[in-house]
């Protein structure tokens, strides 16, 4: 389980800009990080780490745009908050495409700065509640053995016990004590539930574990 606090990195090469957002932030005790380049800001990432980053789309050497995009190659659920003096609807389109969380034209005003890096963290914590919610479902289904997979992926299809035990020569008591173990490991009682459990968890029980 993740118990890092929030940290809003901004990623500007203007001190100043650091400066203020730092100041603005820390009135409602956001914590947050000033760095100057996309190189200082991915030598330090962390995707434990929660929170969002204010990104200047003009920065030396790697834009904010090329920052955003390498992001979301290597899978980064970070929000991505955009900031910039100049005004582009082209390249705000593009970038809202690419899945930024939203775009703040300086100067910027500590109303909106603040509520858009709350909107922004509070979004960030139910993503990241989500992957460890799949990730404990998933890692209850690999702890099926072989057999309870079978059995699972055949009660998915919609099998009774009785055609379970037949089709996998088993006793009718043997598929029950299969599926009660099953339901126990996953935590559910509810076929209904288990199958949502399954895809909500990407889980193919056919699947070698």
């Amino acid at each position: 389980m993740n118990d890092l606090a929030s940290t809003v990195f901004i990623v500007d090469d203007d001190a100043t800009t650091c400066r203020y957002f730092k100041a603005v932030l820390a009135t409602e005790q956001i914590a947050s990080e000033a760095l100057h380049t996309a190189k200082d800001f991915l030598d330090t990432y962390d995707p434990m780490q929660p929170g969002c980053v204010l990104l200047d789309v003009q920065l030396p050497m790697m834009s904010g745009p090329e920052l955003q995009q390498h992001l979301n190659r290597i899978g980064a659920v970070i929000p991505v908050i955009f900031v910039t003096a100049h005004a582009n609807i082209p390249l705000c389109v593009e970038a809202l495409q690419e899945g930024a969380f939203g775009f703040l034209e300086k100067p910027v005003s500590n109303d909106a700065l603040l509520k858009t890096v709350k909107a922004a963290l509070e979004a960030d914590g139910e993503t990241r509640r989500q992957l460890r919610s799949q990730e404990t479902i998933a890692r209850r289904f690999r702890s099926l053995t072989p057999r309870e997979r079978q059995v699972l992926q055949r009660l998915l299809a919609g099998g009774t016990n009785k055609a379970l035990a037949s089709d996998l020569n088993l006793s009718l008591r043997t598929i029950e004590l299969h599926r009660a173990r099953i339901m126990g490991k996953l935590g559910t009682r509810s076929l209904a539930q288990l199958a949502r459990m399954a895809m909500n968890a990407g889980f193919d029980p056919g699947a070698q574990p």
